[in-house]
C-alpha cells in the first residue's frame, strides 16, 4: 500500500512502504552522494486510495476475493443518487420520508391515501393523496426533489381494453396511445383506461435499484455509516457491503455490510433491520465466528452491530463480547434505533 499512498517514479514497494506510525519512505532519496542535496530530493505525491481498494487488498493477502455484493450496488447507486452518505442519512433519519420509502413496499390492497399495487409487477405506485397523507404540506416539495434526482419517476397507470390488465407506464413510454405489455395491443387512452379522478393521474414510481435496496435492508447500513460518520471527529471514509469469496467456491464466505475508516479506525460493521444474526442460535454462533476470522485476517480494529429494533438481546452482547474477549486490540460497539435515527 506504500506505493498506492506516496506517489512517484522513482520509488517501487522496496522504497516506501505503511508502517504503525504511517506511510515512509527513503529520503531525500534511494542513495545520496553529496552535492546539492535540490537535485536528489524527492518531493512525492500523497493521496488516499478508496476504501474498497485497501479493502480489497487486504483480502487478497488472506486468499480471499473481495467483491461488491448485490446489495452494495444498491447501496452505492442510492447514495449516489441522494447525493452522498449524508444526504441520505438525513432523509432516513426523517420518520415521515422513511414513511414514503416503507408505503412502496406495502403489498396491501389499493386505496385511495395508500396508493395502487399492481399485481402484474407486485409493486405499488404512489399518487400525490398518499404522499401527502404521509409528509402533509411537505409533499410538493419532496416530490420535486426525489424527481429532480431521478429517485421518483413519473408516469401513469392504465388498463388494458382488451386483456383488462393494469400496467404503469413512464412518461417517455407513452404518447397518446399506449402498447399493453400482456397483449400487446396499442390503443389511445381514454377514460375507461384509467379509473380516478376525470384526467390521468401521475403515479410515482421508486427507482428500481433503490426499491431493491431499501427491500433488502440497506437503510441500517447507511444509518449506521452516516451514525460513525457524524461522530468522527478528523476523518471519515466509507464502503458498503462486501463479499470475500474463496476461488473456486459458489458462494462467498462472509459478507460485510460495510467497512469505514473513523478517525483512523479501521471498522467492519453488521447492520440489520431486526435484532438477530441469525434465525437460530447455530446460524447466529457461525456469523460471529466469520466476523471474527475477518476481524482477525483484516486487522480491524473495531467491530460494528448495528440494528432498526430498539436493542440487540443480552444473550446475543455476551455471546459476541465473550467470542472477542480474548481480543483487546478490537473493540466491540452495539446500536440501536435510538442510536440510529
Amino acid at each position: 500500500m506504500g506505493s498506492w499512498i506516496i506517489s512517484d517514479r522513482r520509488f517501487t514497494t522496496n522504497e516506501v512502504r505503511v508502517g504503525r506510525e504511517g506511510p515512509a519512505y527513503f529520503c531525500p532519496n534511494v542513495g545520496y552522494f553529496g552535492g546539492d542535496i535540490d537535485t536528489v530530493l524527492v518531493r512525492p505525491g500523497l493521496q488516499l486510495p478508496p476504501l474498497h481498494k485497501i479493502v480489497s487488498e487486504l483480502a487478497r493477502q488472506q486468499g480471499y476475493e473481495c467483491r461488491p455484493s448485490d446489495k452494495g450496488i444498491y447501496a452505492d447507486e442510492s447514495i449516489s443518487k441522494w447525493g452522498g452518505l449524508e444526504q441520505i442519512g438525513a432523509f432516513l433519519r426523517d420518520v415521515r420520508c422513511r414513511a414514503v420509502l416503507d408505503r412502496f413496499l406495502d403489498d396491501s390492497k389499493s386505496e385511495p391515501d395508500k396508493g395502487v399495487y399492481l399485481n402484474s409487477d407486485r409493486r405499488r405506485y404512489l399518487a400525490f393523496p398518499a404522499i401527502r397523507a404521509l409528509v402533509g404540506d411537505r409533499a410538493t416539495a419532496l416530490i420535486d426533489e426525489l424527481i429532480s434526482k431521478q429517485i421518483f419517476n413519473r408516469g401513469f397507470i392504465f388498463g388494458c381494453t382488451y386483456c383488462r390488465n393494469a400496467d404503469w407506464f413512464s412518461v417517455g413510454d407513452i404518447t397518446q396511445e399506449f402498447k399493453c405489455r400482456r397483449c400487446g395491443r396499442s390503443q389511445v387512452y381514454v377514460k375507461s383506461n384509467w379509473k380516478e379522478p376525470d384526467e390521468p393521474a401521475w403515479f410515482y414510481k421508486l427507482d428500481e435499484l433503490i426499491y431493491l435496496g431499501y427491500r433488502h435492508g440497506m437503510a441500517a447500513s447507511l444509518l449506521a455509516l452516516d451514525r460513525m460518520r457524524r461522530k468522527s471527529e478528523s476523518s471519515f471514509t466509507f464502503t458498503t457491503d462486501r463479499e470475500f469469496w474463496i476461488p473456486g467456491r459458489s458462494k462467498p464466505e462472509v459478507e460485510a455490510d460495510f467497512f469505514c475508516v473513523i478517525d483512523g479506525v479501521l471498522t467492519v460493521g453488521e447492520a440489520k433491520k431486526e435484532n438477530n444474526l441469525g434465525n437460530g442460535t447455530s446460524e447466529e454462533a457461525a456469523k460471529i465466528k466469520k466476523y471474527r476470522r475477518l476481524v482477525s485476517g483484516l486487522s480491524v480494529r473495531q467491530l460494528v452491530f448495528a440494528t432498526l429494533g430498539d436493542s440487540w438481546p443480552q444473550k446475543t452482547v455476551e455471546k459476541v463480547s465473550a467470542a472477542f474477549a480474548d481480543v483487546p486490540s478490537v473493540r466491540v460497539l452495539f446500536f440501536a434505533a435510538s442510536d440510529l435515527l
